[in-house]
């Protein structure tokens, strides 16, 4: 009988290890931004538009929201934070996305609770794996 309480813990962990399903909502953004920078890396295209739907759970947001991409320059090494912000509420940032994408100007919008945020993102044609603020390939260019 311990055996297989052992066995379903070990398991139990595996699941929660490569599903990650504690993150807040800039991560879950920043992650649908590293699959959509993906997605447009090994195609043909030269823009994709990712679409990120918010949740409210867990460290998410249920009501109206702000999502704020500061622009990246390189002379400063805090530059391009990703913000998702509760209106009247909670903050999250990251900057997990800047492994994959990087973001030339500032962007913001404000939604409506449940609405849907769009960003394009651009194939640029130049790639620098030495830069430690994200890979110049793609750009996150516009949102919406």
């Amino acid at each position: 009988m311990k055996y297989l309480q052992t066995i379903a813990i070990i398991a139990g962990l595996t699941f929660l290890s490569a599903c990650n399903p504690v993150t807040d909502a800039a991560t879950r953004l920043a992650h649908d931004l590293e699959a959509g920078a993906k997605e447009l890396a090994k195609s043909g295209k030269n823009e994709l538009e990712v679409e990120h739907r918010p949740v409210s759970s867990p460290e998410g947001i249920s009501g109206d929201y702000t999502v704020l991409l500061q622009a990246v320059q390189s002379s400063s090494p805090a530059s391009g934070t990703l913000a998702v912000e509760a209106v009247g509420g909670k903050r999250y940032g990251t900057s997990y996305h800047l492994n994959f994408v990087t973001v030339p100007k500032e962007l913001n919008i404000r939604k409506a609770r449940g609405g849907t945020t769009y960003l394009l993102l651009r194939k640029t044609g130049v790639h620098d794996d030495g830069n430690l603020r994200g890979s110049k390939a793609i750009e996150v260019i516009s949102i919406r």
